[in-house]
């Protein structure tokens, strides 16, 4: 799958894929069993594209996919800074199938290139060829730049996914502070994969970052939507703890405009009913009357067994006539 998604998620990170002008001019060749080796993979990484999946079947039914793919080993690293973006780009992709040894030694010279293309190439390669030393070079390498203060240069959606792939558990506080100062899903999802449970309670905190003004409106500003949104669907097959301080600004999210985030934080809230239902209609009543309100006619618009058992423990305690009027109108 990494190496299917590959070309997209480059696409995304240089915003296109500049051509050559003699690959624009120049017309694919054709992709049969009378190519040799060497002129089908100079022709995959020269086109690209539909010419490179065509180069890669061919090599793959001669059993020669591997070792044609390390053999671009030795360019990558003494000259991958002189190739132009699309042949880096397309022999890297190649490169991926090479299943080397010395992939983490090619990861670490291109991380120390100042190109963005070429850290985020390399960032696909450790990956894209997980392994135990891959991972410990990763390690390594994230070691250093935080002791050098630069780690903030390598926070990218590439990173979270190489920490993620390689199973790097020790790396876990690094995906969270990319959360925290990108909001890109990457980082969620990562977080997600290597301490699902762990990362519960930090979604929690993520999310009360969000201002209770931008929950009132159909776009949020101070974080990614759609990183909310996975967040949440997280937090219905990970419960995190009821008594954590910020698990209250659920209850915010659950009033929000945008319905998409109002049901889900709904479905959340509704994980802790009825078991919890005591302490958890103790935290509703902590909230402003108009979020309690917000509340009621959310669940109103598809009231449950279970989310009716919540608001018949709720009106016990509040201290709002209309919230119990609400209440009584839905569920009596």
């Amino acid at each position: 799958m990494k190496i299917i998604m590959f070309a997209l998620v480059v696409f995304a990170i240089i915003g296109c894929v500049t051509l050559n002008n003699d690959s624009e001019k120049k017309t694919p060749p054709a992709i049969n069993e009378k190519m040799s080796n060497d002129a089908a993979v100079e022709a995959g990484i020269e086109f690209g594209g539909e010419t490179l999946s065509k180069v890669k079947d061919l090599l793959n039914k001669r059993q020669r996919l591997v070792p044609e793919a390390r053999n671009l080993e030795k360019n990558l690293m003494e000259d991958f800074a002189g190739m132009s973006d699309s042949r880096l780009i397309n022999t890297v992709n190649l490169y991926l199938h090479s299943e080397s040894p010395k992939a983490p030694q090619l990861v670490l010279k291109m991380l120390d290139s100042a190109k963005n293309l070429h850290r985020q190439l390399a960032w696909h390669i450790a990956g894209g060829m997980p392994s135990t030393k891959m991972g410990e070079t990763i390690e390594g390498f994230l070691t250093q730049v935080i002791t050098d203060n630069r780690l903030g240069e390598y926070l990218s959606p590439g990173l979270a996914d190489a920490i993620a792939d390689n199973h790097l558990r020790s790396s876990y506080t690094i995906l969270r502070q990319g959360l925290m100062e990108t909001n890109n899903v990457a980082f969620a999802k990562a977080m997600m994969a290597v301490d699902p449970q762990k990362s519960s309670s930090d979604f929690l905190d993520y999310l009360a970052q969000a201002p209770v003004e931008e929950l009132r409106q159909l776009n949020l500003e101070t974080l990614d939507l759609f990183t909310c949104m996975e967040v949440l669907k997280h937090l219905q097959k990970y419960p995190a703890s009821i008594y954590q301080q910020s698990f209250a600004n659920l209850f915010l999210f659950a009033t929000s405009r945008n319905i998409g985030l109002a049901e889900l934080a709904h479905q959340v809230l509704l994980t802790y009913s009825p078991t919890q239902n005591l302490y958890l209609s103790y935290l509703f009543n902590l909230q402003p009357e108009w979020v309690q309100l917000a509340y009621v006619e959310g669940v109103r618009k598809n009231l449950t067994p279970v989310a009716s058992l919540f608001l018949m423990e709720a009106k016990k305690g509040s201290r709002h006539q209309e919230v119990v009027d609400e209440i009584n109108s839905m569920i009596n």
